[in-house]
């Protein structure tokens, strides 16, 4: 699980889910990468632990955890620990981090999907004020989403 400030909260709910829902016979590894300006700004720690996630974190200003990026970390732990075609990511932040994300999986091999933080002006599909430009075309975070395959993203320059 990778959050990056506000993103924390909708990954709680996700991880203790597949916690509960794990099959008994199952191994495995959880980690929750939690990123952040300042200590102050980390949120639910507890909740992730709880879950049965390793917790790291990283704040803009190294007041707690690694001082960079959540994505920083992120791509040391893909880089170390992943095992090719068994690793997931699930992320929550800032369309820049989701992008850098999307970036770190597709060189390791990992497959992620990032729930995005779009406006949601009507929550219905009717304004399209909530477009996700992707490759099969533009997608409204409200009723196709909000978390998409990041392999389909189209980013902009």
């Amino acid at each position: 699980f990778v959050a990056g400030g506000r993103g924390v909260a909708p990954l709680v709910f996700l991880a203790e889910r597949l916690y509960r829902d794990r099959p008994a016979h199952a191994t495995i590894t959880r980690s929750a990468v939690l990123g952040a300006g300042t200590a102050e700004d980390i949120l639910c720690v507890r909740d992730f632990t709880r879950a049965g996630c390793g917790v790291m974190i990283a704040t803009d200003d190294g007041s707690r955890g690694k001082k960079g990026l959540v994505t920083d970390l992120l791509r040391e732990i893909l880089e170390k620990e992943r095992v090719p075609g068994q690793t997931t990511v699930y992320a929550c932040g800032p369309d820049a981090m989701l992008r850098t994300v999307a970036l770190c999986a597709h060189q390791t091999g990992a497959q992620a999907f990032g729930s995005f933080d779009a406006h949601m002006a009507c929550g219905v599909g009717h304004c399209y004020g909530c477009v996700v430009k992707t490759i099969a075309g533009y997608r409204r975070a409200c009723t196709d989403g909000p978390v998409f395959d990041l392999k389909e993203i189209v980013w902009e320059e």
